[in-house]
Formats: structure tokens, C-alpha cells, sequence
């Protein structure tokens, strides 16, 4: 019978799992909840359970957040995206290799779902102009994004094993140890993609992508046209609201006023405080039941043509943006959040599922890969642009490079990353010296660095760390990695590999890479002790294994982001990455020997 100690750590980890997989709680609670169940119980101490926050991994996660935003807000990082440009006149096939070659470039350097935020603007633009569909860019970029990260240290996975090993008392991985085999893996990937991927995504089922490279505009896009209404207030005073908001067109029927006509002139995006006189005229998108209301009510209605060409005569600018993953604009509605108070903007339409949404915008709970559809002016997309919650996808105006200041944000990335390769200092403590010169050299303020920080991201680290110690102090990394050995030692020290890589592999699809790490690395270190392997070897393994996330939707954050972009079923994720899937594996599992011989070393 198992110690009563390790019954109550598989109790927690049942319902850490139960509740992440159910979405009953968000998983920074669930691993703030999981550290102090450990210490509550006395599975292991007090200290112990809040070491996680101490751990050299928070700080290297936290310099890299800081010093690629820097690289982004001066430019830096649109040196390479603006090559997408170029290519686009080369043909699709140039602007494909543009697309991947860029995302893996930079998830070298840069948290994945920051690297989409970077990328995903300049592809979909890439993709109008050029008319090549965007369905064929958006999911090898996102795939780029994993396979690219598997050639650095600095992706959160490979972060936490390393940070496993130390725990047991081993040497961590080093910045450049994960080049020996990530290298081939992204190049196979890369001519997979072109060879074969790219003939499987123009065999997909035809969908409806949410970026229509035909010459149509945003508006036309979301197909704002068919709830385009125009209507004309009384002529008498005595029945006009005083105001837009009395009128109450959004909270009657879930209706937008794009814009007030008087006089002929044209008043766009008004505000709720907007007086409504005699004969005045409101260009509104929602449902039809609302003219038929108010037509009853003494309203009157002009033809759709009339209100087409209103429209048409808008100078401003439409904006489109994206709600990425962690945005802190989850679960809320946009009147919940004050979104046109807050950014001076009007939402008129909201994508998601493949199809535009334009009635009662403001009681829908937003949800990542939701895209919005924007009137705005210069002021809006400034703040816009400045906020971590959304990504613009498609805008105008986009300041030009500063390339001195781009430059030097570049050289800070550079040189800390050299430092830490080179071992001269620690790599959490580069990091951090990485983030006080982003700072002092004004590449962004101290206030955006602690917004660049994901937060959440720390939480969920510093949170299931402690699990590590854990599971090796009641013996259930010891008991999971005898049990490994019972099933693969007979087929040798590859086969046990290869099994703790497909393991991880497939709970990456269900639950997120930093979890499953943290779950299989004491797992994947007992094993290795059982067998007299080289510990770091098996973890390298669980490492790689967890950013194979080419399967689902669920299983990165960047595949929800592209996934409305790019008009994707779900099933189309497994169509494209299976064959990805196994050729990736299959390169892990016979160059890690030879880069990781199954020796043991301290």
C-alpha cells in the first residue's frame, strides 16, 4: 500500500488537473493553490512550498519579458518581420519560408505568444497584399513558433526542467544545450512544412477565414453591410430621447451607432452623451428588429442604399485587433471593461467561430483568438498598440524605425544572452541585469516593463516548482519512474526516451507545456537514476516533448490565436501536424543520444 503521503500528493495533483482541464479556475490559482497545499499538508515545508518565487528561472522569464519588449517598442524586431514584404513579391512559397524562418528566428529570443503578437500584423498584411490566403500562413507560423523555440534555453519548458534538475542536485542546461538537437528539428520542420504542409493546408475543407485576401475592406469583411441600418428621429420633440444613451439602441437592442447625421454633416462614432435634435439621422449596425421597433415608435427609416453610402463616405479608420491568450480582458464583456471609454474607440463587429457577430457586442465575454472590428482614431490606436491586453492585427500609420534605437535595444538582448552562454554570469542574473539596462537606457519605462511581465506565466512557475521537490520526497517520481522502467527497460535506454517524449508529447495537447514539465521532469530524472542514465539526457527529452504542440487548438496559445485568422477547425491542427509530429519525434529521439550520451554525469 502507498505511504499515506503519497496518496495525498496524488490527491492534489488530481484536482490541480481536474480543475485546470475543466476550466473551473484559472491555473495561476490552481498553482498558487498547489504550493500551499504542499506546505498545509507537510508534504514539504513552509520555505519550500514558496521557493518557487526564488528560483533563478523566475528572474531569467522575467528579464526575457522586459528585454523583448524593448526589442518591440523600438522596432527592433520589425527589422526581420518587414522581410515578409519583400518575399510576398517572390511568390507564396518565399513568403511561407519568410513566415516560418521569422517566427522560429524569434522564438529564439522571445515568449511565443509575444512573437505572434509581433508577426501576426505583418503576415496578415503580407497575406492582402499579395492575395496569397492567410489560411496558408497562419498555422505554420504558429507551429514556427514551437519548433523554434526547441533550439534555445529560453522557452518556459525548457526553463522548468532545467530548473527540475537543479532541484535534484544536477547541472542545469545551459543557453546554447538545446542547439545540438533543436537546430535539425527546426530545419526538418522547415522543409516538412514546404514539402508537405503546405500541400495538406490547401487540401483543407473550405472555411471562412476571418482575413479575406480578396481587395475586400474590414468592413465588408465582417459583413457589417447586412446589419447596416440608417434611421431618421422624429420630426416631433417631444418624442426624441434627449441624448444617444436615452435612446438606448445598445441596451434595447444590442445596436451600435456608427455614426449621427445633422444637417448633412457627419458626426462618426458619438458619444453616449451625444444630444439628439429634430430629423437627425443615426448609421447604426444591429438587428433588423430594432428599425421596426422604432419605425412604430415615429422613427423612420432610410433604403439601404442611402445608408451604404454613408458608410462608404467614412474617412477614418478602421482598426482590426485580436484578444491574445493571458489577455486580462478574458471572460469580461466590453462593457464590462469600458471599452470605448477606455480606448475612444467603437467595437462594431466581433469575430469568432469563423463568422462575424454585430448585435449585442457588449454582453459577449470576450475569449482569446476573438477578433474585433474598430472604428478609430489616432488617439485610439495609440493606446490600443500600448496595451498588452489587445494585439492590432491590420492598421495604418505605423512609425517608421528608429534604427540607432533599434539597434541598441538588440545589442542588450545580445549581450546579456552572451554573457549567460558564456557563463561569466548566471543566467537568471544576466536576465536581470538584461532588465535594469532595457530600463535605464529608456528603451521602456519601469511602469511597461512590470506590464510586459506576464505575471500569470511567474505565478504558474513559481507555483508547481515546488512539485518537483514533492514528488521526489514522498517517492512518487521514484514509484512513476520504476514503473516506466518495468514497461521500456527491456527495449533499452532509447526506448525509455521515447516513451517519456510521447508521454509528454500527448499531455501537451490537454494541459500547458510549463505543467506538464514540471509533472514529467522528476518523473524522467528518477527513470534515468533507475536505469544508470545520464538524468539530464531523459530530461531532455520531456523538454522537447513538451513543445510539441502541433496536434490541437488547446495545446499552445498561439494555435487558439491563429486559429479565427485563419479559419481553422480544430481538426485541421491534427490534419497538418501529425506528419510534423512524428518526423519532429523521430529526429528527438536518435540525435539526443548522440548529443546526450546516456553517461552519467554530475
Amino acid at each position: 500500500m502507498a505511504p499515506m503521503s503519497v496518496l495525498v500528493l496524488v490527491a492534489i495533483l488530481v484536482i490541480a488537473m481536474t480543475l485546470i482541464l475543466s476550466n473551473r479556475l484559472r491555473p495561476d490559482i490552481v498553482a498558487l493553490g498547489v504550493a500551499l497545499s504542499l506546505g498545509l499538508t507537510g508534504l514539504i515545508t513552509h520555505s519550500e512550498a514558496l521557493s518557487g518565487f526564488s528560483q533563478p528561472v523566475i528572474f531569467t522569464l522575467m528579464g526575457l519579458y522586459v528585454m523583448t519588449q524593448g526589442l518591440t517598442r523600438r522596432g527592433a524586431t520589425r527589422l526581420i518581420t518587414s522581410a515578409l514584404q519583400r518575399s510576398g513579391a517572390m511568390g507564396e512559397g518565399a513568403l511561407l519560408l519568410a513566415t516560418m524562418v521569422g517566427a522560429a528566428t524569434l522564438s529564439l529570443l522571445m515568449n511565443n505568444v509575444a512573437v505572434a503578437a509581433v508577426m501576426l500584423p505583418s503576415v496578415i498584411e503580407a497575406s492582402r497584399r499579395t492575395r496569397v490566403p492567410a489560411s496558408r500562413l497562419m498555422m505554420p507560423m504558429a507551429f514556427a513558433t514551437s519548433f523554434g523555440g526547441m533550439a534555445t534555453l529560453l522557452t518556459t519548458a525548457n526553463l522548468m526542467t532545467g530548473a527540475a534538475l537543479t532541484s535534484a542536485g544536477y547541472r542545469p542546461f545551459g543557453l546554447l544545450d538545446f542547439a545540438s538537437v533543436g537546430v535539425p528539428v527546426v530545419l526538418a520542420a522547415l522543409a516538412y512544412m514546404m514539402l508537405v504542409g503546405r500541400r495538406v493546408l490547401g487540401s483543407l475543407p473550405a472555411s471562412r477565414p476571418m482575413e479575406d485576401p480578396t481587395g475586400l475592406g474590414l468592413p465588408e469583411q465582417y459583413g457589417v453591410g447586412e446589419r447596416l441600418g440608417l434611421l431618421v428621429l422624429p420630426a416631433v420633440p417631444a418624442r426624441i430621447p434627449a441624448t444617444l444613451r436615452d435612446a438606448g439602441l445598445g441596451a434595447r437592442f444590442g445596436s451600435t451607432v456608427i455614426a449621427l447625421v445633422r444637417a448633412g454633416k457627419v458626426q462618426w462614432s458619438p458619444a453616449p452623451e451625444a444630444s439628439l435634435l429634430a430629423e437627425d439621422k443615426l448609421l447604426i449596425v444591429g438587428q433588423r428588429s430594432a428599425a421596426e421597433l422604432l419605425i412604430a415608435e415615429g422613427w423612420r427609416q432610410e433604403g439601404p442604399a442611402a445608408a451604404a453610402r454613408e458608410l462608404d463616405s467614412y474617412e477614418g479608420q478602421w482598426v482590426e485587433v485580436l484578444i491574445p491568450p493571458r489577455s486580462p480582458y478574458l471572460g469580461r464583456t466590453l462593457r464590462d471593461i469600458g471599452f470605448r471609454g477606455r480606448f475612444e474607440a467603437n467595437a462594431i463587429a466581433l469575430w469568432r467561430d469563423q463568422a462575424s457577430r454585430r448585435t449585442e457586442l457588449g454582453d459577449i465575454p470576450l475569449a482569446a483568438g476573438d477578433a474585433l472590428l474598430v472604428q478609430a482614431g489616432p488617439g485610439a490606436m495609440a493606446r490600443m498598440r500600448g496595451d498588452a491586453g489587445l494585439i492590432v492585427l491590420r492598421s495604418e500609420g505605423v512609425p517608421p524605425i528608429n534604427r540607432l534605437q533599434a539597434a541598441l535595444s538588440a545589442a542588450i538582448v545580445v549581450g546579456t544572452l552572451l554573457v549567460a552562454a558564456l557563463e561569466v554570469l548566471p543566467a537568471g542574473f544576466a536576465m536581470m541585469l538584461g532588465f535594469l539596462l532595457t530600463v535605464i537606457t529608456r528603451r521602456i519605462t519601469m511602469e511597461e516593463a512590470y506590464r510586459a511581465i506576464d505575471w500569470r506565466v511567474i505565478v504558474i512557475v513559481a507555483g508547481m516548482l515546488p512539485l518537483s521537490v514533492a514528488m521526489t520526497r514522498t517517492g512518487l517520481a521514484a514509484t512513476l519512474g520504476e514503473a516506466v522502467v518495468g514497461a521500456l527497460s527491456g527495449f533499452g535506454p532509447l526506448a525509455v526516451g521515447i516513451g517519456l517524449l510521447v508521454v509528454t508529447l500527448v499531455l501537451t495537447q490537454v494541459v500547458s507545456s510549463q505543467v506538464v514539465a514540471i509533472l514529467m521532469a522528476p518523473v524522467a530524472i528518477s527513470t534515468a537514476v533507475h536505469i544508470g542514465v545520464d538524468p539530464r539526457a531523459m530530461a531532455f527529452y520531456v523538454a522537447l516533448g513538451a513543445s510539441c504542440s502541433f496536434l490541437t487548438p488547446t495545446a499552445h496559445p498561439v494555435n487558439i490565436m491563429v486559429m479565427g485568422v485563419g479559419g481553422y477547425r480544430p481538426a485541421d491542427y491534427a490534419r497538418v501536424g501529425a506528419g510534423l509530429t512524428l518526423l519532429v519525434v523521430a529526429i528527438i529521439a536518435f540525435v539526443t543520444p548522440l548529443a546526450w550520451p546516456f553517461v552519467i554525469t554530475r
